[in-house]
């Protein structure tokens, strides 16, 4: 081997070329940060060997200050690179406060640097500068000819002027063409926005790209509209109502749109189609419950898919098939039990399968994946080994025979565009210029797409119970509880991850006590303010920790099951699981471990203070009901009437600080919530605050000071809006 050779590490489907900074996976291009990419190829060089994160500091970044958890997350992103992470450590071992290993075997192939490079080039195209100039010996005979040659010089000249002319517009046509016939998705991507008020919550792309059809929230429904991309003229095609629009596809010819429509939140979606020009539209699909607002088209619209989700034991969701002339022929293809769930669908070109995405993210791991269904047989197989955290659109580009998806990796990750090879079923991550993709649709030359892009606006308000006082924002976050004698503590992506801060409870004294790529959510205070519980997945599932009030000394807690924290005692945690919604304790210092208690009735609920019982609400005829029983028991030993109206509302509850009162906190449909006070011997409840502008709570958005005197509320809303992507040559 000489010295000029170099260096193709293989392992498992990967190739890293470090000369030409390439990792591939069957030969698809994997992107990779230049940090990242870095201390891939340092643990790979040395594979098999401990390397120590002090070792990888000095080695990848120098004399530059970085902190250790900056090792972590490049682990983590390398990590996701090859499909593995902290649990299954396929490729990457942890060394528990020491470092890192890489385990999987390698293969070194050397090669010529030459070699090494073609392989990474385009094919040879015409071009001028393959023209050789004539050899010596040519033109040694060309001198000799006789004179009267020259007498056919400026003939000669234009005749040669003119080939080359020839081959200069051929060698543009080509280009041009080849450079046309690129997809978006080959191209680097360029962006306009066309909506900025945050309202616009599903799309669909006419087939030549000219226009995007869209529904948009007004009020308490929906509307579709329709937008010219050139000259940004909007019109109406369905009139606002308080109709609530799902998944929107418009039919090969452009000259139909279908789309899911439902009446509230609380009923199912039904299939419609309507004539873009003038029609009224025709329903495909009843409205039924537990019909999911997704759904797919075949190419030439006589087919679609939709799922159903019963939610019971057994039968979770299911993904169905019927005709779009009556919608009488349906077809259950695919049934999944809880806790999975089928999301969305699509069909194949040829109209013979179906691929849908199925799984789910109670564990904040990648547990969503690619499955495939034949219509004639029903026969199941996989369509793809890859993995996400969430599956939010699936379509197929009969051009290239590929299947592009939006979907997550990791739960606090950037929702992005995957395009899936048409041979090898290997996704490769597309780098659009957006944070958080939800839909896409293409036109039919893969040219332009219409995406939407979520931004997640959750802040915390402390409203005090003095009637004359104003709620008062005091952070962006989500989950959120009271620290006795110290202020708030909450999870908040301000720092671009899901971390855990705590201030005081006017916002003051903001601090930051975890710092990795992990999610972190949930938290719960220990009763004398010195501990802090929260749900981590940095395990490679979602797990209970704890750590100082401080953030110093951070440990798990839970071994195997995990979930989120809900009620700490001195001596022990309360922790809901978030695969089965059921009820656990485990020792405080995870001595010992978790202890099962019963199968919780909804994820709203709250323990006493001296954790023998939980509270939960129920709609009981159009009011709510607060039922009390033992952590251990389903029996119901107690119930509260309130008289709160139960429609179009949500009924949070807390536990006074003594045990003999619930706070209860409504939250309504417009906005509107409002804070009781209700005595668990009896009594209508007694208002204390309300306040509005609250559009959405998170699911432990809810908590009451120690003193009782001031309420903590994590709420915020969604903004969608639409963007074009198109690509530059």
């Amino acid at each position: 081997m000489n010295g000029k050779d170099k260096k193709i590490y293989q392992f498992g489907d990967f190739r890293l070329l470090p000369e030409e900074n390439i990792l591939e996976k069957n030969g698809i291009a994997i992107p990779l940060k230049p940090k990242a990419f870095s201390t891939l190829v340092y643990l790979v060089e040395d594979h098999g060997r401990l390397v120590e994160r002090s070792e990888l500091l000095a080695r990848i970044w120098g004399n530059t200050f970085v902190e250790e958890a900056t090792v972590s997350k490049c682990i983590w992103e390398v990590r996701s690179a090859l499909g593995d992470d902290s649990k299954t450590q396929r490729f990457i071992q942890t060394v528990p406060k020491k470092g890192y290993r890489f385990i999987d075997s390698v293969q070194i192939v050397c090669a010529e640097p030459d070699t090494l490079a073609s392989a990474h080039k385009e094919p040879l195209r015409p071009s001028i500068d393959n023209i050789q100039p004539s050899a010596p010996a040519e033109r040694e005979t060309e001198k000799r000819l006789p004179r009267t040659r020259n007498k056919h010089f400026v003939r000669d000249l234009i005749w040669g002027g003119g080939l080359l002319l020839v081959l200069v517009i051929g060698v543009a046509s080509y280009s041009s063409l080849h450079s046309n016939n690129r997809t978006l998705f080959e191209k680097r991507l360029d962006i306009k926005r066309l909506t900025t008020d945050g309202n616009a919550t599903h799309i669909a792309l006419a087939p030549d790209g000219k226009f995007v059809y869209y529904s948009k929230q007004e009020g308490e429904g929906e509307s579709i509209r329709m937008r010219d991309v050139a000259t940004d003229a909007e019109s109406e095609v369905i009139a606002a109502s308080k109709n609530l629009y799902g998944d929107l596809i418009v039919s090969s010819d452009g000259s139909t749109l279908y789309f899911t429509r439902r009446q509230d939140l609380a009923s199912g979606f039904g299939i419609f189609r309507v004539d873009i020009r003038a029609g009224i539209p025709q329903r495909i699909v009843e409205v039924a419950a537990g019909n999911q607002g997704w759904f797919g088209l075949s190419s030439d619209a006589s087919m679609v898919s939709f799922v159903r989700c019963p939610r019971r034991p057994d039968e979770n969701c299911s993904l169905y098939v019927t005709d779009t002339a009556t919608g009488k022929d349906e077809r259950k293809l695919v049934t999944r039990p809880d806790p999975i769930r089928i999301s969305t669908s699509t069909f194949t070109p040829d109209g013979s399968s179906v691929i849908f995405a199925d799984g789910h993210s109670e564990t904040a791991g990648n547990d969503f994946k690619l499955d495939k269904v034949d219509l004639a047989s029903g026969t199941e197989s996989s369509f793809s080994e890859e993995r996400f955290f969430d599956i939010t659109h699936l379509g197929y580009i009969e051009k290239t025979n590929s299947l592009v998806i939006t979907a997550l990796r990791g739960s606090s990750d950037s929702a992005n565009i995957f395009l899936f090879d048409p041979n090898t079923h290997a996704a490769r991550a597309i780098e659009a210029p957006l944070k958080h993709i939800k839909n896409l649709s293409l036109n039919n030359t893969v040219s332009t797409a219409a995406v939407i892009e979520v931004t997640r606006a959750f802040s915390i308000s402390v409203i005090d119970a003095d009637p004359d006082s104003e709620p008062k924002r005091v952070a962006l976050g989500g989950d959120a509880d009271f620290i006795p004698g110290k202020g708030i503590v909450f999870s908040s992506e301000m720092g671009g991850n899901l971390n855990i801060y705590s201030s005081a409870t006017d916002g003051s004294r903001l601090r930051q006590l975890t710092n990795s790529p992990a999610d972190k959510r949930t938290v719960a205070a220990s009763p004398d303010g010195d501990e802090i519980f929260y749900s981590n997945n940095e395990s490679g599932d979602l797990q209970v920790w704890r750590m100082n009030a401080d953030g110093t000394d951070a440990k798990q807690v839970t071994k195997k099951v995990g979930g989120y924290p809900v009620r700490a005692f001195p001596d022990r945690v309360f922790f809901a699981s978030n695969i089965d919604r059921s009820l656990w304790s485990v020792a405080a210092d995870g001595s010992a471990e978790e202890t099962f208690l019963r199968k919780l009735p909804k994820w709203e609920f709250t323990v006493s203070p001296d954790g023998t019982a939980i509270a939960f609400a129920q709609n009981n005829s159009g009011l709510f009901d607060i039922k009390i029983s033992g952590v251990e028991s389903d029996t119901i030993f107690q119930t509260l009437s309130t008289g709160l109206s139960a429609n179009n509302s949500q009924l949070y509850v807390r536990f006074s600080q003594d045990g003999k009162y619930l706070f209860e906190m409504i939250h309504y449909a417009d906005g509107k919530v409002v804070i009781y006070k209700q005595s668990l011997s009896g009594g209508a409840p007694v208002k204390i605050r309300e306040a509005g502008g609250i559009k959405y709570i998170s699911r432990f958005g809810f908590a009451v000071s120690p003193d009782e005197r001031q309420f903590m509320i994590a709420h915020g809303d969604w903004r969608h809006d639409i963007f074009l992507l198109g690509g530059q040559n």
